[in-house]
C-alpha cells in the first residue's frame, strides 16, 4: 500500500515535489494512521452508548461530519505529539533554571523567549487544547476499565515482566501501563487484539472515573487507578497552566492578566515547583478593559467550535480543561495547588469534558443540550 500512495503523491505533479517520504515512512504513517481511526471508531461507540440511548434522537447514530472526524483525529494527534515530547526535553539550554521550568517550556511556551524555544503544545488555540483534554479523558477511562475487564478475566493489561516481589512488580506493572497509556499504537493494537474485553470496556468506558490525583491514598487504590495517576497528562491540568501563565506569558492570548503581575520584582518570581504553593495566578477574569471576545463563524476544524464560544458567551479566555472552573470559583478559593472549586461545578465540567463538547459541530450540540442532563449547558454557562 505504501508504494500504491507513493505513486499516487509522483502522478500527474506539475513540479518536482520535495521531501516525499519513503515507502517505510509511508507504511508507518499508513500504520499511525489506522491506530488512530481505531481510536476515533472506539470514541464514538463509547460515546453512544453512554449518552444517546437516553434519547431517540436520530442524532445519534448519524455519522460524523467530516470536520467532526477530522477534530477527534487532530486531537488524538497531537495528544500524542505530547506524549512523545514529554520525556526528551534536554533541547533547552542546560542552565536553565529547573526541570520542571524546563518541561513547561518544551511543552507550553508559546513563542521564543531568550532562547529558549517554542513548545510543541505553545501555538495551540485553548480550544485546541480542551479537544486534547477530551480525548486524554477518554484514554484514562478506556485504560482504567481495559485494565478492569482484563483483571476480571484473568488476563494482563500489557506484557509485563512480573516478579515475586511485589515492589518490582508494581514498578514494571507501572512502566507497561504507561507505554500502553501513552502509544496510540499500543492501545489500538490491544484493542484490536482482545476485541471481547474492548466491548465490555466501551459499554462502560463512561462510568469508569479515574481517581482524583491529589485526595487519594495511592496505596490503597485499585491497580488501574494508581497507573493513571502515574502517567496522566500533567500538562493539560490547571497547576501546569498556572506555571505556564507565570514562566512563559503569551502577550497576545493572556489579555487578563492583573496590573500587579508586571510590577513585580523579578526576584519574586518562583522557579521551582515547590514555591508556586502560594501563587494565585491572576487569569480569572473574563472581562473588563482589554477583554478580547471570539465569534462563532461556521463550523469548521481551524475555527473556534460552537459549543466552545457558546459556553464562555463569546469571550476568549487563554486556559482549559479543569482551569475552566476559574471564572465561576471565587478568587480567594484557589491558589498554584487546587481551585477548590465547589462540588456541582466540579460535576458539570466533568461530564462537559466526558462528552466532548468541543468535538462536535453546532447541530450535535444544541441537540446534546436538549437532554434532560445536559440542559445546565445554557449559552454562559462556563462564566455564570
Amino acid at each position: 500500500s505504501a508504494d500504491l500512495y507513493k505513486s499516487m503523491l509522483d502522478a500527474g505533479k506539475h513540479e518536482q515535489i520535495k521531501d516525499v517520504p519513503s515507502p517505510e515512512e509511508l507504511t508507518y504513517l499508513c500504520k499511525t494512521l489506522h491506530g488512530m481511526n481505531r481510536l476515533v471508531q472506539a470514541y464514538v461507540t463509547a460515546h453512544r452508548q453512554a449518552y444517546y440511548r437516553q434519547q431517540d434522537s436520530l442524532l445519534g447514530t448519524a455519522p460524523l461530519s467530516t470536520t467532526e472526524r477530522l477534530r477527534l483525529l487532530r486531537a488524538f494527534y497531537r495528544r500524542q505529539i505530547i506524549c512523545n515530547a514529554l520525556v526528551p526535553t534536554e533541547r533547552l539550554p542546560a542552565e536553565f533554571v529547573s526541570s520542571f521550568e524546563r518541561k513547561v517550556g518544551c511543552i507550553s511556551n508559546p513563542r521564543e523567549n531568550d532562547g529558549i524555544p517554542p513548545g510543541v503544545a505553545g501555538s495551540f488555540e485553548p480550544w485546541e487544547l480542551q479537544q486534547i483534554v477530551h480525548v486524554e479523558r477518554f484514554i484514562q477511562r478506556l485504560c482504567g476499565a481495559l485494565h478492569r475487564e482484563a483483571g476480571r478475566g484473568g488476563i494482563q493489561l500489557c506484557d509485563s515482566r512480573w516478579d515475586s516481589d511485589p515492589k518490582l512488580r508494581q514498578i514494571y506493572g507501572k512502566r507497561d501501563f504507561a507505554k500502553t497509556f501513552s502509544h496510540t499504537d499500543e492501545v489500538a493494537g490491544y484493542l484490536r487484539n482482545h476485541s471481547i474485553l474492548t466491548d465490555a470496556a466501551l459499554r462502560a468506558v463512561f462510568g469508569t472515573v479515574p481517581s482524583d490525583p491529589d485526595s487519594h491514598d495511592l496505596d490503597q487504590e485499585p491497580a488501574g487507578k494508581q497507573y493513571l495517576r502515574y502517567c496522566r497528562l500533567f500538562c493539560l491540568e490547571y497547576r501546569w497552566q498556572a506555571c505556564r501563565f507565570r514562566w512563559f506569558p503569551d502577550l497576545v492570548r493572556d489579555w487578563n492578566a492583573l496590573p500587579q503581575q508586571e510590577e513585580e520584582s523579578e526576584d519574586e518570581a518562583p522557579n521551582e515547583y515547590t514555591e508556586l504553593e502560594e501563587y494565585r495566578p491572576p487569569f480569572g477574569r473574563v472581562d473588563g478593559p482589554g477583554a478580547k471576545t471570539i465569534e462563532f463563524a461556521g463550523d469548521s476544524v481551524d475555527l473556534p467550535p460552537f459549543a466552545w464560544v457558546d459556553g464562555l458567551d463569546g469571550r476568549y479566555v487563554n486556559w482549559f480543561g479543569d482551569a475552566l472552573d476559574l471564572p465561576r470559583s471565587k478568587a480567594s478559593t484557589y491558589s498554584f495547588n487546587t481551585l477548590d472549586s465547589p462540588p456541582k461545578l466540579k460535576e458539570d465540567m466533568m461530564l462537559w469534558t466526558d462528552a466532548g463538547f468541543t468535538l462536535w459541530d453546532r447541530r450535535r450540540v444544541e441537540a446534546f443540550k436538549e437532554l434532560g442532563q445536559m440542559r445546565q449547558f445554557r449559552t454562559g454557562w462556563i462564566i455564570e
